[in-house]
This record gives structure tokens, C-alpha cells and sequence, in this order.
């Protein structure tokens, strides 16, 4: 006897669409123009970034929180925690790995969207914008 599977065929651009909602992102209309998708974060913002998220707090997400949320471990974090004492950034550091990733800069935005850091989310629209 023989089985008879039934297929139920998704339209693609619905699953796809639905999909990047739920994460947060929206396809674009025909004909509209691209985002801004650079990936470099310019020096002013890369400075505000390390006046905020270099000292730590718990209250508030750190360094720390967004380098996890990049995908660090905690070794890694350990080791950028040990750079602090020579003076060194971490963020600096998180922000470099995150340009070498060639994300564009509203992924990090989104990060700091649910991070609910809206002073820097703010930042960013400004330096995506430009």
C-alpha cells in the first residue's frame, strides 16, 4: 500500500516576511531606496560608546552584556576584563570584533534595542541616518 503525503506549500515571501518581523526587521518595498548598511562605527560615536558602556554597572548593560550578546565567552570576557588594567577599552575592543563581523550597524542598534539601552540606540539612529 502506498503512503500519500500531502504538501502544504508556503508562499516564501510570507514565510520570510513573517520570519523577519518577528526578528524585528521589515523587507523592503520595491523600488525603495537601500538602508544604510555600513558596518563601521565612526570615531565620535566610538568614543561616546566607551564613556558608556566602559564603566560598569549594575544597574545599567555594560561591556559585558554586549560583548555575550555578541557571542563572547566568558573566558573572552575574563581576558577584556584584564585588559582594563593597561588602560585599554573593552569596548573598543567589542566594537572592533563587530566591524570585523561586516554587520550592519542597525544589528548593533537592534542589540542595544533590546538591551534597552535607548541613549545609545538614539546615538546610533543619528550615526545610521548619516
Amino acid at each position: 500500500m502506498h503512503q500519500v503525503f500531502l504538501l502544504h506549500l508556503v508562499d516564501p515571501y510570507d514565510f520570510f516576511s513573517s520570519f523577519l518581523q518577528k526578528n524585528g526587521r521589515y523587507l523592503l518595498e520595491y523600488g525603495s531606496p537601500l538602508p544604510n548598511l555600513q558596518s563601521k562605527v565612526s570615531d565620535t560615536v566610538r568614543c561616546e560608546l566607551m564613556k558608556l558602556l566602559d564603566v560598569e554597572s549594575q544597574y545599567t548593560c555594560d561591556w559585558k552584556i554586549l560583548a555575550e550578546r555578541l557571542g563572547a565567552t566568558t573566558e573572552e570576557i575574563r581576558f577584556l576584563q584584564s585588559r582594563k588594567d593597561y588602560h585599554e577599552s573593552p569596548t573598543q575592543h567589542i566594537i572592533n570584533v563587530f566591524e570585523t563581523m561586516k554587520m550592519p550597524l542597525t544589528s548593533l542598534r537592534d542589540d542595544f534595542i533590546v538591551l534597552e539601552r535607548d541613549d545609545i540606540v538614539q546615538m546610533l539612529n543619528l550615526e545610521i541616518g548619516s
